[in-house]
């Protein structure tokens, strides 16, 4: 019970720190604060599975700073990739695309990024872990319980409230009858905004979502169109044949008839 209360508590601290280091580099560049969270609350869960999963596994090579640097790069990449991915499947909605970047994965994870988990990662583990082992060894075990356990209720609300914006967001994005097959219009974003407070949030903080429903129909249209022509293709190569059959059918039936 212990650990689990130890590790959800690094997770809920990194989740926390992640939101802290997204309202500060976005903010710098925006010259504004955004709250860059997918959920309401100030934590962004993706930091802390990556610190997390950091915590456990980089333990191993901590005599070892470049395979601890190369690691947590490899940690980090992994968790954004998947998270991306698993995001993607489940709200039919792309949230953030790195395409621009050089040298990324279908715009899910970029270089840049992974270097910078693994800079964090390093970190983590050699100064900002040993702080927080000592910071929660203070803490009496049924304070970090009770603390633990509302923390936990807390976050389990705040997924549940928040997949129903989403939801509701995307119904609203269909309602307008709008194309956002790519990205959705600066109109479209506008009006969205205008609609609801957690919306324009959600706008500002990802802005570049983008519903996949019409990217998915493309997909089956272009994968469904790909088979045809292969097909059309293959009939054409066999009505071929069948013609130099006929052919040559012919002119056996010609030659028999010219030996008669």
């Amino acid at each position: 019970m212990y650990y689990f209360i130890y590790y959800f508590s690094l997770f809920m601290i990194y989740s926390f720190s992640g939101w802290i280091i997204e309202m500060i580099y976005v903010g710098f560049a925006e010259k504004k604060i955004i709250n860059r969270g997918f959920l309401l609350g100030p934590y962004l869960p993706i930091y802390g599975v990556a610190g997390t999963l950091m915590t456990f596994v980089l333990s191993f090579y901590i005599d070892y700073p470049l395979f601890l640097f190369l690691n947590a790069i490899i940690i980090g990449s992994i968790v954004e990739y998947f998270t991306g991915y698993a995001m993607e499947k489940i709200f039919k909605a792309k949230w953030w695309d790195y395409s621009k970047n050089p040298l990324n994965l279908n715009g899910r994870i970029c270089l840049q990024n992974s270097v910078l988990f693994g800079i964090l990662g390093t970190i983590l583990v050699y100064y900002i872990n040993p702080f927080l082992n000592n910071c929660l060894d203070q803490i009496p075990n049924p304070i970090l319980y009770f603390i633990s356990g509302l923390l936990l209720s807390l976050f389990i609300i705040d997924i549940v409230i928040s997949c129903n914006i989403i939801k509701e967001l995307k119904l609203t994005a269909i309602a307008l009858k709008k194309d956002y097959t790519d990205e959705m219009s600066h109109k479209v974003r506008e009006t969205l905004a205008n609609k609801n407070w957690s919306f324009k949030r959600l706008l500002n903080a990802f802005p570049d979502l983008t519903f996949l429903n019409m990217k998915q129909l493309k997909k089956i249209i272009k994968k469904q169109a790909k088979r045809l022509k292969e097909k059309t293709k293959k009939l054409a190569r066999l009505r071929k044949k069948e013609a130099k059959l006929k052919d040559k059918q012919k002119e056996i039936e010609k030659e028999i008839k010219n030996m008669k």
